[in-house]
């Protein structure tokens, strides 16, 4: 014990990294399907595109919809999930044997959280101090929905280092005009945004945000940068589906799972149960699949627009607490853990609050709350806004241990 101790002082990062490791691999080993072929949207995309059949995903087996990758199909062009996981994902699916595939999966993402868990320390130490640092660094190391992301087959644990690399860029938000650092924004935010279309808006906010702070110049630079990394995808989209769209094609269903008379996260209802094979069978289904969506959802909010606000409590419960769409195991404890994360995170918060130094980390989590209003919160959802949470979760946690006396004061 007093080993690891003076490790912790001398070499804090070093034994939180190796907590975080250990805690990942022996999830990874003991709870995780390492034998499993499927990979969500992500994994039939890149299937069908190690099939010759282009980056594509829906197809109909008769009347019925499917987009399960299989050999015999003809799936249609899609853009219904961005293509940087999916980029990701690719090289490994060209291994057969799933036991290593999964492994080596689990160990580049593994890998990246560790990176995470890293900026996050040096951004909280050089934002506010070490022993802040070190107490986000413990909570990303155990979080347990932290711990499970690197097994999940989602963008999540992407999403969280590159946007801590932004963050990192990005303060002070008001700085004279670098070059390099204009292309490590853009960079940093089109990839981003290629993992997780909704960090469009993010970059959006941050540059008005610039724009009031008179960084005009960095502005126009980091958008005209951004708008040119992202055409190549947009002008794909335009000549493989018929009509522009620059990122995806799922805004309809995520709006309606959001926005519909039913529970939040439902996939559909009678009418568009009917309407679905009715669509067009050839390159314009998932346009025409998006509006089927989209409209339902805007009917029922102009019907209901009482009920749609109704249910913006228990989306933001799902964001900030604890996600309802997911096993109820443990949810009191869960819930318990979330709560002590939001005391922590309020008091740190008000004690450290300044527009100037944090503005990117509170305009992500004004994201996050905004996304969630209008569409809907998963696990994974919390998980990715969390890592924004943190740097102030560690200068509350850390106000606390020195009112009690555990942590001496400076």
């Amino acid at each position: 014990m007093t080993s690891l101790l003076n490790i912790f002082r001398k070499h804090p990062l070093v034994l939180i990294l190796g907590i975080a490791f250990l805690a990942r691999a022996l999830f990874a080993f003991f709870s995780s399907n390492l034998h499993t072929d499927y990979y969500w949207e992500y994994g039939e995309l890149g299937k069908n595109v190690l099939q010759g059949n282009g980056y594509s995903l829906f197809y109909f087996q008769g009347e019925h919809l499917e987009y399960l990758s299989r050999l015999d199909s003809s799936p249609f062009p899609s853009a219904f999930m961005p293509p940087g996981y999916v980029a990701f994902l690719v090289p490994f699916l060209l291994l057969k044997n799933l036991l290593l595939r999964n492994a080596l999966i689990f160990l580049a993402q593994i890998v990246v959280a560790l990176l995470s868990i890293a900026v996050l320390y040096r951004l909280t130490a050089r934002t506010f101090n070490t022993v802040a640092a070190c107490i986000a660094g413990l909570f990303a190391a155990l979080l347990p929905d932290f711990v499970y992301a690197a097994t999940s087959f989602t963008p999540t644990v992407l999403s969280q280092l590159l946007f801590l690399l932004l963050v990192w860029e990005l303060t002070p938000l008001k700085s004279s005009f670098v070059l390099s650092r204009v292309f490590r924004i853009s960079l940093l935010a089109v990839m981003l945004i290629y993992l997780r279309s909704e960090m469009l808006l993010y970059l959006c906010m941050v540059l008005i945000a610039m724009a009031f702070a008179r960084q005009t110049r960095q502005v126009l630079a980091i958008a005209t940068l951004v708008v040119i990394a992202l055409a190549p995808w947009a002008l794909r989209n335009k000549a493989t589906l018929g009509e522009a769209v620059p990122i995806t094609t799922n805004m309809g269903l995520n709006l309606f799972r959001g926005e519909n008379q039913g529970e939040v996260g439902s996939f559909g209802n009678p009418y568009i149960d009917r309407t679905v094979s009715t669509l067009p069978h050839d390159s314009t289904f998932e346009l025409a699949y998006n509006r089927l969506y989209t409209d339902q959802a805007l009917d029922w909010i102009r019907s209901s627009p009482r009920q749609a606000m109704k249910k913006i409590p228990g989306k933001l419960f799902d964001l900030w607490v604890y996600s309802t769409m997911q096993e109820q195991r443990l949810f009191w404890a869960q819930c318990a853990v979330s709560i002590m994360l939001l005391i922590f995170f309020a008091i740190g918060f008000i004690r450290s609050f300044s527009l100037s130094a944090h503005m990117p980390l509170y305009l992500y989590l004004l994201h996050a709350t905004l996304v969630t209003i209008v569409f809907f919160a998963l696990p994974r959802h919390q998980t990715m806004m969390r890592i924004g949470m943190l740097p102030f979760v560690g200068v509350g946690t850390e106000y606390l241990l020195r009112k009690i006396g555990i942590v001496r004061s400076s």
